[in-house]
């Protein structure tokens, strides 16, 4: 199935990601919320705090195919500058499901980031998570909610 991703033109669009790979973005927001960073040095900074965070939970752990990892974006990218990664998990689903451990993690150690994953699915968290709706919430109810 396709997710929706940014492309380099910054243009939201369907992309056929491998079933098997999950993506992951960060984006760190100045003190004051309004505004997100994007200075090399900032995000840098910022990189190395989130893999330090997350390094005694992954040391000893086999990944499939590829290890939590974080990149900062490029700077012709049109979208702000942030951080973002990709693991391939092969068959091991539990990769998957480690990236959003780590994510939480992230977000809850440092409260000025915000962290958005996606899988070939899309936003499987919503996907996850419409399962312990009530029965009565429906497109049609739950309009603009």
């Amino acid at each position: 199935m396709g997710g929706m991703f940014l492309d380099d033109q910054g243009d939201a669009r369907s992309a056929l990601l491998s079933h098997d790979v999950v993506t992951f973005q960060i984006f760190a927001l100045r003190d004051d919320r309004q505004e997100i960073l994007e200075e090399e040095s900032e995000l840098e900074a910022i990189r190395c705090a989130c893999i330090g965070a997350v390094l005694p939970e992954c040391q000893g752990y086999i990944w499939q195919h590829e290890r939590f990892d974080l990149q900062i974006t490029k700077l012709n990218s049109p979208a702000p500058r942030h951080l973002e990664g990709s693991v391939r998990y092969g068959d091991n689903v539990e990769d998957e499901w480690l990236v959003v451990s780590i994510l939480l993690k992230l977000t809850k150690q440092f409260p000025r980031i915000v962290a958005s994953v996606r899988d070939g699915d899309g936003e499987f968290l919503l996907i996850e998570a419409a399962s312990a709706l009530p029965k009565w919430v429906t497109p049609i109810t739950a309009k603009n909610r």
